[in-house]
Parts: C-alpha cells; structure tokens; sequence
C-alpha cells in the first residue's frame, strides 16, 4: 500500500515493486491505458457499487493467495501535502483473508 501523491505514482511503483495495481473501475475505460492495465493484470473496483465490494475482495484475496503482488492506493486518489483522504478499508480485509502481511511504501 502506498500515498497516492499523483499520476506518476502507478508507473514509478510499477517500476520497482512488480504486482498487480488495483484501480477505480473507470480505468478500466479509458481509451489506451484501459487496455495497457487490463493488459498487466490490474484488478478493478467499482466505488459506484458497495453490493460489488464483496467479489473485488474476493478477487483481490485469491489473487494475493496465488502469489501476486497486490499495488493498493488505500485513500483511493491523489492528495497533495500533508493532506490525507479516508483510507477504504476493503483491500485490507482480502489481506486478512489471504493470510498475507501488508507492506507500506513510502516515497
């Protein structure tokens, strides 16, 4: 898990700490880097549908049980500063659930 300070933190994380990312479900969308995170394994969330939630855990959990690295931005967006958003607690929960430790990266 890391802050997310700006655009730049999904590559620059990408380059040092090989995983797969975890990003808003309208990504996914986006015209070319929609295909390029699908591409590199991205799990998607939607923010949009709490009835969802349990499946992108589950997701997440049988993805970090099979050995992946999962990228998380728990604040799910960019702050600037010593600003700092809610932390959206769910990835945490797959983390539980797969039995694996949580790392922080810190910039």
């Amino acid at each position: 898990m890391a802050d997310h300070v700006s655009w730049l933190d999904v590559p620059l994380l990408a380059s040092v700490t090989p995983g797969r990312m975890l990003a808003k479900r309208e990504i996914g969308q986006y015209p070319v880097l929609g295909r390029l995170a699908a591409r590199g394994g991205t799990l998607f969330i939607d923010r949009e549908r709490l009835r969802a939630l349990p499946a992108t855990v589950g997701e997440i959990t049988a993805a970090l049980r099979a050995g992946s690295t999962v990228v998380a931005f728990p604040e799910g967006s960019t702050w600037c500063g010593r600003e700092r958003g809610a932390f959206r607690r769910a990835v945490f929960q797959a983390a539980l659930d797969a039995g694996v430790p949580v790392r922080r990266c810190v910039a």
